[in-house]
C-alpha cells in the first residue's frame, strides 16, 4: 500500500496522517508548528495539533515558539507506527 492509498482510505484524516508521519520521522526532536506544516505539506494545523495533544499523542515541550514532541510511549503511537511501517507510509 502506498502513502497515497493510505491517505485515500482515511481521506478525512489526511492532515492527521501527514502530521503524525512528520512527528514519527523526527522522533525525539521538538518541532514548531511552522516546521510541522511545512514538512507535512499542509496549510493550517492548530486543530490537528489540539486533537493530538488532547489524546496525549504529542506534548508541548517548549514555549515561544511552542515546541511539540511525539509521545513515543503512547499505545496509539506504537500501534500507528507499526501500521505505517507495514503499509509503507513510514520507513522503518
Amino acid at each position: 500500500m502506498s502513502a497515497s492509498e493510505l491517505e485515500e482510505l482515511l481521506k478525512g484524516c489526511r492532515k492527521v496522517l501527514r502530521v503524525l508521519r512528520v512527528f514519527m520521522e523526527h522522533e525525539g526532536e521538538p518541532l514548531t508548528r511552522y516546521r510541522i506544516e511545512k514538512e507535512a505539506a499542509i496549510y493550517y494545523s492548530p486543530s490537528v495539533l489540539e486533537r493530538l495533544l488532547k489524546l496525549g499523542i504529542i506534548r508541548i515541550v517548549g514555549e515561544e515558539p511552542t515546541l511539540y514532541e511525539l509521545n513515543s510511549e503512547h499505545r496509539l503511537v506504537k500501534a500507528l507506527r507499526k501500521l505505517f511501517e507495514e503499509v509503507g507510509y513510514l520507513q522503518p
